[in-house]
């Protein structure tokens, strides 16, 4: 019998990326995320395809991420190709550990070298922290949280011996992993040696905690901490002498130049220092820590000083060895002595242009390089952002805050060049009057839309935000009156990524279904009817009457361009799979 494939062979893909050595394409990939190489690289040529094949060196990061990357990301990964991983349970992503866990087990990714847990709920942390072990290769840690989450409050469901368990193995494992880490940011203490850490991350923490760690990292290079309580022995720290990376934030306490003298000197690798404290007058005095800086590469600190400064004493930072040698510039405004850019603001306020009053070493243009947030609240006038417009980039604005729907028209004349804009808050009334003067309008350019008042929001005023603003994927709303309303907004907006709500008056025995089928709440919803979603419904806090909902949802992506990833990534499979075939 004649064979097909050898009469009408498949024509080979091939590109310009064939022409490049293997090594230099996984240098090409080390620059990409998972997901960015997947939709970039993926049947570009045969030749590529057997590249990314074989490639080991993936790193997922699913924070922020859509829910259609992330399916797609799960089903084409295999475990052993990933070296770093981040998984994020944050509001934009809720439910995601749950729906990970179902793809993999964590003890799967025998190649993982970096893992960093955001917001993880308890269930899955359970299965994380007692499987860690297994994760012979890791070498970076971070966990962060700013409370455990649970599907469920402890009056529902009994999960009080359940933390204890998961904190107890937490801590376990810990102890087991930590020695063999390079990298960790952990809130635990250390009990014993941990000769192969070299960069910690210490979450807040007293004189006494501080130092018993310090004592069991032999070869620490870089600590970042917060030191709490008394700080008047800060001194007697006991920092490795290989110490080359310093960020120390002293909350509790108001420390002196003084201090400062008797601490700095025993850091003799120190070359990078990062230090935010409260503190006396004689904080301000350049000339001193020109004599403790010297040898330092870089320097960032803001001070918060009670005693008003005088330009004379300001001025001890204008001279040769800051603004010329190290061009270490330094700003001071409202009782804020700080340097910039690094400790600059990120937000400005249209109501405060008497930041023109800041006192300071460098030009306008680097002390507002930092600020991607533009507050008209709660009156702005055309005067005043003609000023901010004159005194910064408006290009560089990412989120844009009011106090009234109208008050966008007040950029009217700017839009067209702010092309990183794509947030919006509004933060106060939600009248008809102002919804209705700019109704006229279509700003595209807004991808989060925050609404947070106390007005009660209409019907109405719903279906003139789905005109308004259609091009939404991010959704944050904490003023609906009724279910039918967020319902509306989840069909509503075509492009929807994720959406948060908050909802008062909540009956108790509602409340309980509802944690524990969350998908009660938009039964309803035309778009949401295939499981393509996972949904979270939490008390906002304890006592209080209000709750909050948070949906991660599948994007609607256009059926071609979806079905062209997933039969690329399944293309790339058959073909290995069938290469490897014998006979």
């Amino acid at each position: 019998m004649l064979n097909r494939n050898k009469l009408f062979p498949k024509p080979r893909r091939i590109c310009a990326f064939d022409l490049l050595p293997i090594e230099l394409v996984h240098v090409i990939f080390n620059y990409f995320l998972a997901q960015e190489i997947l939709h970039s690289f993926t049947n570009v040529s045969d030749y590529v395809d057997s590249i990314l094949f074989s490639y080991s060196s993936h790193r997922l990061n699913f924070s922020s991420i859509s829910k259609s990357t992330f399916d797609l990301v799960c089903r084409y990964i295999r475990p052993s190709q990933v070296i770093s991983l981040t998984l994020s349970n944050a509001n934009d992503t809720s439910g995601q550990s749950d729906l990970f866990l179902t793809h993999f087990r964590i003890e799967q990714f025998i190649q993982l070298r970096s893992l960093r847990l955001i917001e993880i709920e308890l269930d899955s942390l359970e299965s994380i922290f007692s499987n860690l072990t297994h994760l012979t290769l890791l070498r970076s840690l971070t966990y962060e949280t700013n409370g455990i989450k649970t599907k469920c409050p402890n009056w529902i469901y009994g999960y009080s011996g359940m933390i204890i368990n998961v904190k107890s193995c937490f801590e376990e494992t810990a102890m087991r992993v930590l020695p063999r880490l390079n990298v960790s940011n952990l809130e635990i203490d250390v009990a014993k040696k941990l000769p192969r850490l070299r960069h910690l991350t210490l979450g807040k923490s007293n004189y006494g905690e501080i130092n018993r760690i310090l004592s069991q990292v032999p070869q620490l290079r870089s600590l970042n901490v917060s030191l709490q309580g008394d700080a008047s022995h800060i001194h007697h720290l006991s920092f490795c002498s290989q110490l080359n990376r310093l960020a120390l934030k002293i909350d509790d306490s108001l420390i002196s130049m003084t201090q400062m003298e008797r601490l700095l000197p025993n850091l003799t690798q120190l070359i990078n220092f990062e230090l935010h404290a409260k503190g006396r007058r004689d904080l301000a005095d350049g000339h001193r820590w020109k004599v403790l800086t010297e040898g330092l590469v870089t320097f960032n600190f803001k001070f918060q000083i009670y005693s008003s400064l005088d330009d004379l004493t300001l001025s001890s930072f204008r001279n040769e060895f800051w603004v010329r040698e190290k061009r270490w510039y330094v700003a001071y405004k409202e009782e804020y002595l700080f340097s910039i850019p690094y400790f600059a603001p990120v937000e400005v306020h249209c109501s405060s242009v008497s930041l023109l009053s800041v006192w300071k070493t460098a030009n306008d243009t680097s002390f507002y390089e930092n600020v991607t947030k533009l507050n008209l609240s709660p009156c702005p006038s055309e005067d005043n952002i003609r000023t901010i417009s004159t005194m910064m980039d408006l290009g560089c604005i990412q989120q844009l805050t009011i106090s009234k729907l109208n008050h966008i028209l007040f950029l009217n004349f700017y839009l067209l060049s702010m092309h990183c804009l794509h947030t919006l808050c509004i933060n106060g009334s939600l009248s008809l009057d102002y919804i209705e003067q700019i109704r006229h309008f279509r700003f595209e350019q807004i991808r989060t839309l925050k609404i947070s008042s106390n007005s009660k929001i209409t019907d109405y005023f719903i279906e003139e935000l789905l005109r308004i603003f259609p091009c939404v994927k991010h959704l944050y709303v904490s003023c609906l009156q009724s279910r039918a309303q967020m319902i509306r907004l989840i069909d509503g907006f075509q492009h929807l990524s994720s959406a948060s709500f908050t909802i008062t008056s909540w009956h108790q025995e509602n409340e309980r279904h509802c944690y524990f089928e969350p998908e009660l709440l938009i039964r309803d919803s035309r778009r949401l009817t295939r499981g393509t979603y996972r949904c979270r419904f939490y008390r906002s806090m304890r006592g209080s009457q209000s709750y909050d909902i948070h949906i991660w949802i599948e994007e609607k992506v256009s059926s071609s361009s979806f079905f062209v990833l997933v039969l690329n990534a399944f293309h790339l499979k058959l073909n290995f799979s069938s290469d490897n075939c014998v006979g």
